[in-house]
């Protein structure tokens, strides 16, 4: 990122870059980023993000440590998602999958009943048919309902 950054010629919030003095690449960073956007905003990440996994860690099935990474990982995500205050929105699935809006998965997994569709349109549109604020907090790796099943 830090060598990106200087190459694209990178141009991050001014809040942001003033609080990470020669580190303004880190406002490409989700956790470093967020305390600075004023406007409203929709996150959706998996807490099993595949990406993210599988970058850091591994691949399913989980073998020792790396069940634990993966939980610990999970519990960073639904942790720190708590904190997106209205009138920002978050639906976070407990999916071992990445990006909803790339297929079927935006109608399909649910928190309490609600998809990420409902939740963004009831967000953009103010009204309140669904909660603005979905994190799946069921048990166990891939438990939302609707996650779609993991290839391994």
């Amino acid at each position: 990122m830090q060598e990106g950054y200087s190459l694209w010629g990178g141009v991050v919030n001014q809040w942001c870059a003033r609080a990470n003095p020669g580190l303004e690449y880190f406002c490409y960073i989700s956790p470093y980023a967020y305390p600075h956007i004023r406007s409203r905003i929709f996150i959706q990440t998996e807490q099993y993000d595949t990406y993210q996994v599988s970058s850091n860690c591994c691949s399913p099935p989980f073998q020792g440590d790396e069940v634990e990474y993966v939980r610990t990982l999970r519990l960073a995500f639904a942790t720190s998602l708590t904190e997106i205050r209205e009138p920002s929105s978050v639906f976070s699935g407990a999916c071992y999958h990445h990006c909803l809006t790339e297929d079927a998965s935006f109608n399909t997994i649910a928190i309490k009943g609600y998809t990420m569709q409902q939740v963004l349109t009831s967000w953009y549109y103010q009204d309140s048919t669904a909660p603005t604020h979905a994190i799946a907090t069921c048990p166990s790796f891939n438990c939302s309902v609707g996650c779609p099943e993991s290839p391994y």
